[in-house]
């Protein structure tokens, strides 16, 4: 399906991402076994979303043996048909020290807007917690038009 000119694929994903606050997480195992999970997340605009994480839990295992993910912003309350929704494939990784602070200060910035606390490096190290982050290699959104036709949302 050719993407309609009358929809700024960019924006609309930026909208749909900023109302929602947990992302669908697809991982595969190293015995090729796929997990998902919600996640809550930050973003940095569409450039990177961010997700703090037990060490041990699945998906962060699954990200360190295949850094490869997919993921999906969507709004399951709308009626039937509409599929608003913004997917992703993308490269996570835990954030690595040389970047904690910005990718932090953008975390802080989102839990605080959702009435959660800051996190800054003394939060994040007085927990059992790592701060994972995927850069997308590809978008598509949804634009909730009654159909199931994703578009490939253009790079910035």
């Amino acid at each position: 399906m050719a993407p309609d000119p009358a929809i700024d694929l960019r924006a609309r994903a930026r909208e749909v991402v900023a109302a929602e606050r947990y992302v669908v997480l697809a991982t595969v195992s190293p015995e090729g076994v796929p997990w998902s999970c919600p996640v809550w997340f930050a973003h940095d605009d569409l450039d990177a979303f961010y997700w703090l994480s037990r060490p041990g839990r699945t998906h962060s295992v699954n990200v360190a043996h295949q850094p490869r993910v997919g993921m999906v912003a969507f709004d399951s309350r709308q009626p039937t048909g509409v599929g608003l929704a913004v997917y992703a494939s993308a490269d996570a990784a835990v954030v690595p020290d040389g970047d904690l602070d910005d990718a932090l200060a953008v975390v802080s910035a989102r839990s605080l807007a959702h009435g959660g606390g800051a996190w800054d490096r003394a939060r994040i190290s007085s927990t059992p917690l790592e701060l994972f982050v995927a850069r997308p290699v590809e978008l598509w959104l949804n634009p909730g038009l009654g159909t199931d036709e994703r578009q490939r949302v253009p790079d910035a």
